[in-house]
C-alpha cells in the first residue's frame, strides 16, 4: 500500500464497524452473542474493505498524476527535507502503514493482545528504542518504565508551544538504564523530526500517543469480545488512522 491508502483506513474501520454491527444483531436475534459470528463478519468485511483500499489507491496514483500533468497547484504545505533524511522519512510512513497492516490482521482474527503489541512496540512513543532495548537484554520492568516516561513526555510536547521541539526520549533511556542506547550519535545526524515544522512534528508525536491509546483499549478486550469491544477497539484505531488522514491532508514531501 502507499501512504494515499492511509487516507482512506477511516472508511475502512467504518466498514468494518458495519460488518460486526451486523454480525452481532444477528448473534442477537439467535437468542446470544456469538464471537464466532462477530469475528466472521468482521474479517469478511475487512479483506472486502482491504480490497477496496487497493483498488483506490491505484485510482489516486492515477488522479495524482493527472493533476501534476495538468500543472494543478497542491495546496499542502511543503516541506523541503535533505535527500537523506526524506528518504529516512518516506521509508518511515511505508513502515508505519506496514504496521498498521498488521495491526488489521491482528483485528481480523481477534487477536487483541496482538494487535496492542504491535501497534505499542512499532507505533508507540518509544517505538524508535523497541530493537535497541532488545539487543541491550533490558528487562521488562525497564521497557515498560521507558514507555511509561516517553509516554508522559509526548503528551508535555504535544501540550507545548514554541517552534522547538524537543521529546528528548534518548535521555529517558538513560536515566532508566543507567547508561546511554547504542548507536544514539549516528540517530541525532539522521534524526527526522529536527527537520520537520514543529507542527508537523507535534502531528507525528501525537499519532505515536493514538497508537498507545489504541493499545490500552485493545489489551482491555476479553476472551468474550462483544460488538462493544470491537467499536471500542475499532474507533481507537481509527484515532490512529485519523492522524495520518490530517498530516497528509497538510503536508507534502514532494
Amino acid at each position: 500500500m502507499t501512504w494515499k491508502s492511509a487516507l482512506l483506513m477511516p472508511g475502512l474501520v467504518a466498514t468494518v464497524l458495519t460488518g460486526i454491527g451486523a454480525a452481532g444483531l444477528q448473534a442477537q436475534d439467535a437468542g446470544k452473542m456469538d464471537p464466532g459470528k462477530m469475528m466472521e463478519g468482521a474479517t469478511r468485511m475487512m479483506q472486502e474493505g482491504m480490497k477496496t483500499m487497493r483498488q483506490n489507491s491505484m485510482k489516486a496514483d492515477g488522479n495524482a498524476a493527472a493533476q501534476k500533468a495538468a500543472g494543478n497547484v497542491d495546496p499542502r504545505t511543503y516541506v523541503e527535507l535533505p535527500p537523506e533524511i526524506r528518504a529516512r522519512f518516506l521509508a518511515t510512513m511505508r513502515g508505519f502503514m506496514q504496521t498498521l497492516d498488521k495491526v488489521s490482521g491482528a483485528l481480523a482474527e481477534g487477536n487483541f493482545a496482538e494487535a496492542a503489541r504491535i501497534a505499542e512496540d512499532e507505533m508507540g512513543p518509544a517505538h524508535e528504542m523497541m530493537k535497541k532495548l532488545k539487543k541491550m537484554q533490558a528487562t521488562p520492568q525497564q521497557v515498560a518504565e521507558i514507555k511509561k516516561r516517553a509516554r508522559e513526555r509526548f503528551a508535555q510536547v504535544v501540550a507545548e508551544s514554541g517552534d522547538k521541539v524537543r521529546p528528548g526520549i534518548g535521555r529517558i533511556a538513560m536515566q532508566v538504564l543507567g547508561k546511554p542506547l547504542p548507536g544514539m550519535k549516528e540517530h541525532k545526524r539522521t534524526a527526522i523530526g529536527p527537520h520537520l515544522p514543529a507542527a508537523m512534528h507535534r502531528m507525528g508525536i501525537q499519532l505515536h500517543l493514538n497508537a498507545a491509546d489504541f493499545a490500552d483499549v485493545a489489551r482491555k478486550v476479553g476472551k468474550q469480545p462483544t460488538v462493544e469491544d470491537y467499536r471500542k477497539v475499532l474507533s481507537a484505531y481509527q484515532e490512529i488512522t485519523g492522524m495520518c488522514v490530517a498530516c497528509h491532508d497538510a503536508w507534502r514531501v514532494f
